[in-house]
């Protein structure tokens, strides 16, 4: 099972990824990670990626290699760029208005994604080996 220390430093990563984060591996996304880990994906790989990237979401799917677990990370609010900014500011605002924002429901398609496609397609797991995980804004989307 992932470590607090794992999870923190996953979650803490994901504001490394980019808009061009779909190599295999970016190094900026497994910083201070056991060699057991590996990228699988990220959101702005995904079909759709930039629909969720305009809607200031972006995720890493992780992947243990000996144990098979799968972590989605979520990144919270950030200042990749102005319009990133602006839509997570405006999700901060939706969640203090106790309104669901829209990138709570891009993390539910990203989610589903995943568990629809990413993990049957590669042999990955299962649904019982899936955490999520986040910072903040990403704290919200991961629940």
């Amino acid at each position: 099972m992932a470590t607090i220390a794992e999870l923190a430093q996953m979650s803490a990563d994901v504001y490394n990824g980019t808009q061009s984060s779909d190599q295999p591996n970016p190094p900026a996304l497994l910083t201070g990670l056991s060699s057991d880990w590996s990228v699988v994906t990220t959101s702005a790989a995904a079909p759709g990626g930039s629909t969720y990237w305009s809607q200031g979401y972006f995720a890493v799917v992780y992947r243990n290699s000996l144990t098979g677990e799968i972590v989605i990370a979520n990144r919270g609010t950030s200042d990749v760029n102005g319009a990133t900014l602006l839509q997570n500011l405006l999700s901060d605002r939706a969640l203090a208005a106790n309104t669901t924002p829209t990138v709570d429901l891009d993390a539910q398609a990203f989610a589903k994604y995943v568990i629809t496609q990413v993990l049957p397609k590669d042999g990955i797991g299962s649904i019982s080996d899936l955490i999520e995980t986040g910072h903040s804004l990403g704290g919200s989307e991961a629940q």
